[in-house]
């Protein structure tokens, strides 16, 4: 992810999903996060995930076992593994709840490190697919603390807590010359600054604002059910 200039870097290769005090499982994200060229209120966490070891790690987790009789079919067993792997794969790629999965993960570790009570922790998430030769994608959530100490400790009752709603924004590769900067950009939207922010003007402005309109955003709203569906994905990744 080539942001060094615009002051995204790197933080750390992976970050745990914890659930129930427990390390449940370990998403192939890697970190960023913001140096002190921004002048954040909080801190962003940044994540960086391709989807193709998504794709990769559910097909290895779901591989049927052989069958014990050397040269004998195993097809039932196989006609299963297919069928809960369909049951995993969403319709539409962007939606699958496995990213709500990698943007908890990235809001624990947020809380893990805080210095102070705050009500909400800015998390980022920068997505390719190989497939998808014409955006990148970003998704953007402001994950509540109080989701967070649900999920260290579940016996609370999470049918009373409030999802949050995910952005989906696609960002085109083209202008190529501007894609770091327009991915930065959205990496970055919404953060509150410790000094004004300065007021873009003349040639610059008015191309990002033309680049901007290229830009497609969508809201996904979850709710409790997330929980019961990373559970049966964790123990896919286990099997």
């Amino acid at each position: 992810m080539p942001m060094y200039p615009l002051g995204v870097v790197p933080f750390r290769r992976e970050t745990p999903f914890f659930y129930n005090k427990l390390e449940l499982h370990i998403p192939e994200c890697e970190i960023y996060r913001t140096d002190s060229i921004h002048e954040f209120e909080q801190r962003p966490i940044i994540g960086y995930f391709q989807c193709e070891k998504l794709i990769k790690r559910r097909e290895r987790a779901l591989v049927p076992r052989s069958h014990p009789v050397p040269g004998a079919s195993n097809l039932p067993v196989e006609r299963l593994s297919q069928r809960r792997l369909h049951d995993l794969t969403p319709a539409l790629w962007f939606e699958d709840p496995y990213l709500v999965y990698v943007l908890l993960s990235l809001a624990q570790l947020q809380w893990q490190k805080r210095k102070s009570m705050t009500e909400a922790f800015f998390v980022r998430l920068f997505v390719t697919k190989a497939s998808d030769t014409t955006h990148a994608h970003v998704f953007q959530a402001d994950i509540p603390s109080k989701l967070l100490q649900a999920l260290d400790d579940p016996t609370e009752n999470m049918g009373n807590l409030v999802w949050p709603a995910i952005q989906h924004i696609e960002v085109p590769f083209e202008p190529h010359a501007s894609f770091s900067e327009r991915v930065a950009g959205q990496l970055l939207a919404g953060l509150k600054t410790r000094a004004p922010e300065e007021t873009p003007r003349g040639e610059k402005c008015k191309r990002d604002e033309m680049e901007a309109e290229e830009e497609t955003k969508s809201v996904k709203a979850w709710d409790d059910g997330i929980c019961r569906w990373m559970m049966a994905d964790g123990a896919a990744d286990s099997a």
